[in-house]
C-alpha cells in the first residue's frame, strides 16, 4: 500500500467527507447526495476508506484509501467531534489543481491534523464528496461544484501566465520586463508565476544569454501548458472553459 502524505487543512472550505476512527473501533459516518444529484456519473457509494487515526499519543492524521478500481482525483474532508463542532475545519485534496498523480487503487493519502482540530480529539467522520479520473462524483453537489471552480479558476489563472510568457518570448524580452508585465496582472497570476520571477532574479545571465534566456521561459511555459492542460482535461468537464483543443 502507497501513503502519501498531502493535503492542505483549513477553516471554512466546502467539506468533503466526515469520518471517524477512535483506537480501539471504528465509526464512519456516511452522509447520502440527495436522491437528485444521483445521476449515471455519481456514485451511491463513496469508494473511499477513511480513518481518524489516533492511536500515537500526541499525533492525530486522517487517511483515505481509495478502493475504486478509478484512480481518485479529489476529496475533501471534514473532521467531526462529539463534543465540538468542528464543521468550519477541512481538508482538501485535488491531485489535478495540485499537479499530482491520482491516487490509484488501494493508496493512501495521510493528512496529520493541526493542533487546533487534534486537541478537540475528533471522533467521527462523513463523505461527503469526492471525485474520480473517468468523471464519477460522489457527494454534495455544492462541494462538488466548489472544487470543479477552482480547478476552473486555476486554468484561467494559468492562461493569463501563460499569455504573458509568450508574449515575451515571441518579442525577446528581458528580466525587468517580465516583472513588470507580471506585476501588473492580477494577485492570482502574482502568485502563481512567483517561481518563475524568483528563477529569472536568481539567473545571473538572463539578459545578456539570448539561449539562457529563451530556455528558461520556455521550460515554465512547457511546465505551464501541461499543467492547464490537465485541468482542462480533467473530468467532470469544468465550467465555463473553452474547448481544452484549442491552444
Amino acid at each position: 500500500m502507497r501513503v502519501f502524505t498531502l493535503g492542505f487543512i483549513a477553516r471554512s472550505l466546502p467539506i468533503a467527507f466526515l469520518l471517524l476512527l477512535l483506537p480501539s473501533r471504528i465509526l464512519v459516518a456516511q452522509e447520502p447526495p440527495p436522491a437528485s444529484s444521483v445521476s449515471p456519473q455519481s456514485a451511491a457509494e463513496p469508494n473511499l476508506r477513511v480513518e481518524v487515526d489516533s492511536s500515537t499519543e500526541g499525533q492525530t492524521q486522517v487517511i483515505a484509501t481509495n478502493v475504486s478500481d478509478v484512480p481518485l482525483t479529489a476529496c475533501a474532508l471534514s473532521v467531526g467531534s462529539s463534543t465540538a463542532d468542528l464543521s468550519a475545519y477541512g481538508i482538501w485534496w485535488d491531485s489535478v489543481y495540485m499537479g499530482l498523480s491520482p491516487l490509484v487503487k488501494d493508496a493512501s493519502l495521510t493528512f496529520p491534523l493541526q493542533y487546533i482540530v487534534a486537541s478537540l480529539h475528533p471522533n467521527k467522520a462523513v463523505v461527503k464528496a469526492a471525485i474520480w479520473a473517468d468523471g464519477t462524483t460522489f457527494g454534495n453537489p455544492d462541494t462538488l461544484e466548489r472544487i470543479l471552480l477552482t480547478r476552473r479558476d486555476r486554468a484561467q489563472t494559468l492562461d493569463q501566465v501563460i499569455s504573458v510568457l509568450r508574449k515575451g518570448l515571441q518579442e525577446d524580452w528581458r528580466r525587468e520586463a517580465y516583472l513588470t508585465a507580471l506585476d501588473h496582472e492580477s494577485k492570482s497570476v502574482s502568485s502563481l508565476s512567483h517561481m518563475f520571477r524568483a528563477t529569472i532574479k536568481a539567473t545571473a545571465d538572463f539578459d545578456s544569454n539570448l539561449q539562457v534566456r529563451h530556455s528558461t521561459v520556455q521550460s515554465e511555459l512547457d511546465s505551464l501548458i501541461k499543467q492547464r492542460d490537465a485541468l482542462r482535461q480533467s473530468k467532470p468537464q469544468l465550467p465555463g472553459l473553452q474547448d481544452p483543443a484549442k491552444p
